[in-house]
């Protein structure tokens, strides 16, 4: 999928949930992007879209979230402030990986190898990057669906 610029959130957003619908179980959507570039705002919009509500917000300090859906949970992780993988251990980050139905959202994911993630799941790999306006984002997809 080409890069895409979006001018203002509401175009932002208004892909976010459409892409949402695409998304397959068991899956992981990695979110990449500098600080403030918009990852926990497309794991709300994501969460939303699928029907986990909408009072996603950052797991930074708690690392996971876990949102109720029809499709089953949604977990959102935040790994900014991961130290080790002791910090994941906490979070039965290691179960959720064995969850036939898991639908994962995982902000900073670079900071695991990316052998971590099951080879039969689909794994989305989305990059936010700020653009020239405030709310300007460009975007970028890759991955299975």
């Amino acid at each position: 999928m080409p890069a895409r610029t979006f001018k203002n959130l509401q175009e932002t957003e208004k892909w976010a949930k459409d892409l949402a619908s695409q998304f397959k179980r068991p899956g992981v959507v990695l979110l990449e992007g500098d600080l403030g570039a918009g990852k926990t705002q497309l794991a709300r919009w994501f969460v939303e879209a699928l029907g986990g509500g909408t009072a996603a917000h950052s797991p930074t300090f708690a690392i996971h979230q876990v949102y109720a859906s029809k499709g089953g949970d949604i977990d959102h992780l935040d790994l900014y402030r991961l130290e080790d993988f002791q910090d994941l251990e906490s979070t039965g980050f290691w179960d959720l990986l064995k969850q036939d139905q898991a639908l994962l959202f995982v902000e900073w994911a670079s900071r695991l190898p990316d052998h971590v993630w099951p080879k039969n799941w689909a794994v989305v790999k989305i990059e936010i990057l700020k653009g020239a306006g405030t709310e300007e984002r460009q975007v970028s997809v890759a991955g299975s669906f």
